[in-house]
C-alpha cells in the first residue's frame, strides 16, 4: 500500500534534484505565487515520504486482518489510532501550549514501530473477533432493542424534566459550580442549583428512570426464561 508514495516521492524527488547544470538554480528562481517549484516538489515528496510510516501501519494491519478473513478496514483503523497513541508527541508555546507529533515519524523513521506493532495489533484484532466476539447473530437481534432502547429514552426525558422545571421557574439554574463526576446525584443536584429542589428534580428524575427500565428488564427476564427452559 505504501510503495506508491514510494514512487510518487521518489519520482519528484529525482526530478527536484535532476543532476542537469542549471536545473537546481532554475527551480529555485522559478517562483510560482511567492513560492519556488523547487520548494513545491520537495513538498511533493515530504508529502509521500513523510506519512509512508501512518500509511504501512493502516497497511499491514489491513492485510493481516484480511488474509484471517476478519475486516480489514477496522483493523486497519484501530492501529492507525494506535500509531498516533505510539508517537511521542510534542509540546510547544510559553503562554499557549500547543501539542502536536514530529512529522518525522510519521515517514520512513516511524517504519519499523508500524511494521511490529502492525502485525500485533491485527492480531489481538484477529483474535478477539474470531474468540471473544463470536456472537449468535439471531440472540443479539432480539436482544438489543431491549438492552439499547432505554438508554436512548431515559436521558431525553430526563432532558425534558430538567429544562421544564428550570423554565418553569420550580428549580433555580445551575450556578456555575463545577461539581466532580464522583459526587453521588442528590448531593449534586444540590450542590449544582444551591437549592434543595435541585435534590428533590434528582429523585423525580431517578423514579422516571426506574419507571422506564422496569418494562424492558421485565422483558428481558422473561425472555432469559424461556430461552433457559429451551435448553433444559
Amino acid at each position: 500500500m505504501a510503495m506508491s508514495l514510494i514512487i510518487v516521492g521518489s519520482l519528484f524527488m529525482i526530478i527536484n534534484s535532476f543532476s542537469v547544470a542549471g536545473w537546481s538554480d532554475w527551480l529555485s528562481k522559478t517562483v510560482v505565487h511567492g513560492v519556488s517549484l523547487a520548494q513545491i516538489l520537495a513538498k511533493i515528496t515530504n508529502g509521500s515520504f513523510g506519512i509512508m510510516g501512518l500509511i504501512a501501519a493502516f497497511g499491514i494491519a489491513w492485510s493481516y486482518a484480511n488474509q484471517h478473513k476478519t475486516d480489514g478496514v477496522s483493523a486497519g483503523i484501530i492501529y492507525a489510532s494506535v500509531f498516533f497513541i505510539l508517537i511521542p508527541s510534542i509540546m510547544s508555546g510559553d503562554k499557549v501550549p500547543v501539542e502536536g507529533f514530529p512529522y518525522t515519524y510519521l515517514g520512513s523513521r516511524g517504519l519499523f514501530v508500524a511494521i511490529i506493532f502492525g502485525l500485533l495489533s491485527a492480531w489481538i484484532f484477529q483474535w478477539f473477533i474470531t474468540t471473544i466476539f463470536k456472537l449468535k447473530c439471531q440472540l443479539l437481534y432480539h436482544l438489543l432493542w431491549l438492552r439499547v432502547f432505554q438508554l436512548m429514552i431515559a436521558p431525553m426525558v430526563n432532558a425534558i424534566t430538567t429544562y421544564c422545571a428550570m423554565n418553569l421557574g420550580l428549580v433555580p439554574l445551575c450556578n456555575g459550580t463545577v461539581i466532580p463526576w464522583t459526587m453521588p446525584p442528590i448531593i449534586s443536584g444540590f450542590l449544582a442549583t444551591g437549592s434543595i429542589a435541585g435534590s428533590i428534580l434528582q429523585v423525580i428524575n431517578i423514579i422516571l428512570d426506574i419507571l422506564i427500565y422496569l418494562p424492558f428488564i421485565a422483558a428481558l427476564n422473561k425472555r432469559q426464561l424461556i430461552e433457559e427452559d429451551k435448553t433444559e
